[in-house]
């Protein structure tokens, strides 16, 4: 008999409240469960790979201003039940900041 495939039949993958607008305002605040992606994924990330992706409950700021980005998140990572909604697992928090730079440095004289 094969094994039988991980697979999730029903979840709610994206879901957020925002407070404030990154796009037009300098700062945001996020609850939510969404799919995380720092580094290139390979800080942390959904792994689309797997047959069943990775997704985050969690709370999260942005700041962004002159070129610096600035992100601060708590997470958890989302147990997948088959047939039934998912749940966070509480005991697999995560809690990081996450910072980028987009534009030039100034070059010493």
């Amino acid at each position: 008999m094969l094994p039988r495939l991980q697979q999730d039949t029903m979840d709610l993958r994206l879901a957020y409240v925002d407070l404030g607008d990154i796009e037009k305002k300098e700062f945001r605040v996020r609850l939510d469960r969404q799919d995380l992606a720092f580094g290139e994924e390979r800080l942390i990330g959904p792994a689309n790979w797997l047959n069943t992706p990775r997704s985050f409950d969690s709370f999260s700021s942005t700041l962004r201003t002159n070129g610096l980005r600035l992100d601060a998140f708590a997470v958890s990572v989302i147990k997948i039940h088959d047939g039934k909604f998912n749940e966070n697992m509480p005991a697999s928090n995560i809690y990081g900041m996450y910072s980028s730079f987009s534009g030039s440095y100034p070059r010493p004289r």
